[in-house]
């Protein structure tokens, strides 16, 4: 017993030599209580105030097995079996919890292996705010000591781990001089996965990463499926330099369900390559649907514009039919510029390009959002094959329709030299808009009998041949 608490029993052998090299020494235990040597420590205060200061800060816990230490011709040396370790984080070193291992030093070198099957808990300061959960992990980790330079060095080898998300290989390092100056440790963080559990996903992205950028991604991305997953996290002294921190992502997703603006058709069945390099975002998409339409390919990026302002980036190949192109644009933030329109009826088959500039900066007011949005620059162009436009419960429609159709905010709807068939005789027509009104000239030639369609009358027999005509 020492005062108040108990102590199991423990086996120690100490051995010295003699003579000249009467310094070398060892000692073997075959166990120790770290949490209760840390308190004895604490209570007797008969340690140097730095130690104490140190067992302050990491708050060691676990139990030593097999401990081995002393002194030879080369230096210091230890070695000992790990149990359920827990060593918290200090001046932006890693911490872990309930670790099981084995570590050696000798002189200014140290080895840490581990084969953990029962799982422990890692953290890293500087990527995420709290502990991860490892259910299991086999690696080890290398450290040294730079004398002249005061420099300790903390690297790992690969770690083979096994997350709640999945599988992923984990590679870090950790410089720190010492005394540290007030300066940050250098460290670096790399995680690799494949097939992670997308529920989990979240939990993996950094918080280094920018609030708004962080913010979209959690709610731009509602499922997905990660197959590949990519981090690097690299922080460095100066402590407050931006320039000295970086945050690098990479995603390959496949069934992803991606709503990139809230006030768009969002993409479904996606599949995709994201990519973050700090505050730059792109999203390389290969294919999914829009609404019934298919996407094809398609880049959207999250970057900041040259007032500084977050923007959303969107060029997008779209195939599928005329009426989804509309249902599209009906759907945004443009509805009033197709409002006249959109309740015509359209088919025929499409080729689409979306050119979409979106602004992310959101306004407390919803008039002052709308006109916010309003003012990005949005694009769309597209080829019509065969397409029909008919307008209901009136005998107008146009069959055959050949042409690019064209839409921005600035010149609303509009394309010139669009060939169809209206009421089955060739017919050219030009769209474009007039301040606030839509226009659609066209010029062409109609039977007699067709006119029928328009007023009741015997037109056929006051009237021979076709008829030209050109109307607004």
């Amino acid at each position: 017993n020492w005062s108040d608490t108990e102590i199991e029993p423990l086996d120690l052998v100490f051995t010295q030599r003699l003579g000249s090299h009467w310094k070398d020494f060892d000692v073997s235990v075959n166990h120790l209580d770290l949490t209760l040597i840390s308190e004895l420590l604490s209570s007797t205060q008969i340690a140097d105030k730095k130690v104490l200061n140190a067992v302050e800060k990491l708050q060691p816990q676990g139990v030593i097995n097999t401990l081995t230490l002393g002194h030879d011709h080369v230096g210091y040396y230890a070695s000992a079996n790990l149990e359920k370790i827990s060593i918290a984080s200090w001046k932006g070193s890693p911490g872990v919890k309930h670790l099981d291992g084995y570590i050696e030093l000798y002189g200014d070198r140290g080895l840490f292996s581990f084969a953990d099957s029962d799982g422990f808990e890692a953290y890293f300061p500087s990527v995420y705010k709290d502990y991860l959960t490892i259910d299991e992990a086999l690696g080890s980790i290398n450290v040294s000591w730079e004398a002249d330079d005061k420099l300790l060095t903390v690297r790992s080898n690969i770690i083979r781990t096994k997350l709640d998300a999945g599988n992923s290989n984990i590679l870090f390092s950790a410089q720190q001089t010492i005394p540290s100056g007030g300066n940050p440790p250098d460290v670096t963080l790399m995680i690799g996965a494949r097939n992670l559990d997308a529920r989990q996903r979240d939990k993996y992205l950094p918080y280094s990463m920018p609030p708004q950028l962080d913010k979209w991604l959690k709610e731009a991305i509602l499922d997905i499926d990660v197959e590949e997953f990519g981090l690097l996290v690299r922080n460095s002294p100066p402590k407050f330099d931006r320039s000295s921190q970086t945050t690098q992502l990479m995603m390959k997703t496949s069934n992803g369900v991606i709503n990139y603006d809230p006030n768009w058709t969002g993409v479904r069945d996606a599949t995709s390559l994201l990519l973050i390099d700090d505050i730059y975002t792109e999203v390389a998409m290969k294919s999914g649907t829009i609404g019934s339409a298919e996407v094809t390919d398609a880049t959207i990026i999250y970057s900041k514009n040259a007032d500084n302002q977050p923007i959303l980036s969107v060029d997008a190949q779209v195939e599928g039919d005329l009426s989804e192109v509309i249902n599209i644009l009906a759907n945004s933030p443009l509805s009033n510029n197709v409002a006249g329109i959109s309740d015509w009826h359209y088919s025929g088959q499409t080729q689409s390009h979306l050119d979409l500039a979106i602004p992310m900066s959101k306004s407390a007011k919803t008039n002052e959002v709308k006109a916010e949005q309003l003012r990005g620059q949005y694009n769309v162009s597209t080829t019509i094959a065969e397409g029909t436009i008919s307008i209901p419960d009136r005998p107008i429609s146009m069959t055959d329709i050949q042409g690019q159709l064209n839409f921005s905010v600035q010149d609303g709807l509009y394309g010139e030299g669009i060939k169809g068939n209206f009421w089955q005789r060739p017919m050219v027509t030009r769209l474009f808009k007039s301040g606030d009104e839509q226009k659609i000239a066209f010029s062409g030639d109609l039977l007699p009998e067709s006119l029928n369609q328009l007023v009741e009358f015997p037109w056929q027999k006051v009237v021979v041949g076709a008829v030209p005509i050109e109307g607004l």
